[in-house]
């Protein structure tokens, strides 16, 4: 049965990683579309994205926050969402700028440098709203 559930939260996590990267590449793509840079519309588009994914993320907490499990094991599975999707992302834009010719040697380390930092931050954040949906979900103290 333990079995079940690891590729349970595991299938969670790369589904939930998929959802994120197609929020980013979709949002870059309707920016771009919409004359890019610092239009006001390109502008929109990226809130629009942090909100979608901010959404994405508190859903993947709340979800597996129900499970009853130590506030670090929610936290740390979404935030292992968080850092593929960064990674998947890091690793489109790389593969993009070596097709394009524009390839740096520092692109290589966002690689590596963004899916551990995205993941460490949203690792806290995913703790902070683990303990709070929590503390909601109780209720007040009985009398």
């Amino acid at each position: 049965m333990a079995t079940a559930t690891s590729h349970s939260w595991v299938r969670t996590a790369l589904v939930v990683a998929a959802v994120y990267t197609i929020i980013g590449l979709a949002t870059v793509a309707i920016g771009r579309a919409a004359g890019g840079g610092q239009s006001s519309i390109a502008q929109a588009v990226r809130i629009a994205s942090w909100l979608l994914s901010a959404l994405v993320f508190l859903g993947h907490i709340a979800g597996e926050s129900r499970r009853g499990l130590k506030a670090a094991v929610p936290a740390g599975r979404a935030s292992i969402a968080v850092a593929l999707a960064t990674f998947l992302l890091a690793l489109i834009a790389t593969v993009r700028q070596v097709e394009a010719g524009n390839a740096r040697p520092a692109v290589l380390i966002a690689l590596f440098v963004w899916p551990v930092l995205t993941g460490l931050v949203s690792l806290g954040v995913g703790l902070v709203l683990v303990r709070l949906l929590r503390t909601v979900t109780r209720g007040p103290a009985a009398s």
